[in-house]
């Protein structure tokens, strides 16, 4: 409902993607989906980004997650959180 869909007629797929900094994560999603995060050299994502893709047959939830690793570092134990809460909610994890 927050979303402005009815995912009561559709399932709801959430698909997500983790890695290091820099590895292309964004890029990728915009590829494969049709998505628009920002990419550039260096650091984009801070956090978890999010891009809704409907289809006729179910609504795709498209995660881009902050890069681990970062060498301008939070610490390790929000890597951890990230990958977690990523890995639990998603039905795909590239």
């Amino acid at each position: 409902r927050d979303l402005g869909v009815d995912v009561r007629r559709r399932p709801l797929l959430v698909i997500s993607v983790i890695g290091v900094q820099s590895s292309g994560k964004s890029t990728l999603m915009n590829y494969l989906f049709g998505c628009s995060f920002a990419t550039h050299v260096g650091r984009c994502t801070k956090g978890l980004y999010i891009s809704l893709l409907e289809t006729k047959r179910e609504l795709i939830v498209i995660l881009d997650t902050e890069g681990l690793l970062s060498v301008e570092a939070r610490d390790d134990v929000f890597d951890k959180q990230v990958a977690l809460m990523t890995m639990a909610c998603s039905d795909l994890v590239i």
